[in-house]
């Protein structure tokens, strides 16, 4: 029985060649024929995470040897106390308009990102898109060039804020390494951050800003909260980060 396949040259199961194959033909290959890329190649198909963090496209379809790949960024986005306010709800008309709103706030807040990046360049603009996993409800999962994540998270964190009318602010994680580094503990470690780092260090900033403003005017004190970190030559997952923040504080380092 054939319980294996051919992927770049490595044998892996028939399950996580499905995943594969979905990832290139319904992510990947959907969104460059929206973005107008004519006969992309399989080669380059399969450079995608690399192209993503910074590599050029001429380097990837001339093979050219790149002795340092650029880091890639992963963006974990999630609204702060999004429960009590939903909770705070007068009937179920008000709770669905609340549900839409949040929604359609963190979807503007990324395409008027994306409309400011297009006049700058149009090569991190299909990075972005190409990198954009999911975005909707409260919460959103970007691939991104290292060198614009953090301007990227702190746009659409000040831009929800804004379009919430001050009501609701949001918190991002951003897990940083090669290229290379597997995707998997990547982003469980951005989760990590945004979780256990971010949200947990800034709960009672944001339950009591949250409360103040659902009964009353918005201020500007708090927008929002963002954590990053970067695994340089290293392997990053949520058990390091335990213990490399664990050393941080220990040793007082910002």
């Amino acid at each position: 029985e054939n319980v294996s396949k051919e992927k770049h040259n490595n044998r892996v199961c028939l399950s996580c060649g499905k995943k594969y194959d979905v990832g290139n033909e319904y992510h990947f290959r959907y969104k460059l024929d929206k973005l107008k890329y004519s006969d992309v190649s399989d080669k380059y198909l399969n450079k995608m995470i690399e192209y993503i963090s910074g590599t050029s496209r001429d380097d990837i379809e001339k093979e050219t040897h790149i002795e340092r790949y650029k880091n890639l960024a992963i963006l974990r986005f999630d609204a702060n106390i999004a429960g009590l306010f939903m909770a705070s709800n007068i009937s179920i008309t008000d709770a669905f308009e609340r549900s839409v709103r949040i929604d359609e706030a963190l979807k503007k807040a990324y395409h008027r990102f994306l409309d400011i990046l297009r006049d700058i360049s149009q090569d991190y603009f299909d990075r972005i898109v190409l990198g954009t996993i999911y975005m909707g409800g409260d919460d959103g999962f970007i691939l991104a060039p290292s060198n614009i994540s953090i301007p990227l998270a702190l746009f659409m964190m000040n831009e929800f804020y804004l379009e919430m009318g001050g009501k609701l602010t949001l918190s991002c994680g951003i897990a940083v390494a090669k290229p290379l580094h597997p995707l998997v503990p990547l982003y469980d470690a951005a989760g990590f951050i945004l979780d256990s780092v971010v949200k947990d260090n800034t709960r009672g900033i944001a339950y009591q800003e949250c409360a103040s403003k659902i009964v009353s005017e918005p201020s500007s004190n708090f927008r929002g909260a963002l954590g990053f970190y970067t695994a340089d030559g290293g392997f990053m997952s949520s058990e390091n980060l335990k213990t490399v923040l664990a050393e941080l504080y220990r040793e007082g380092i910002s």
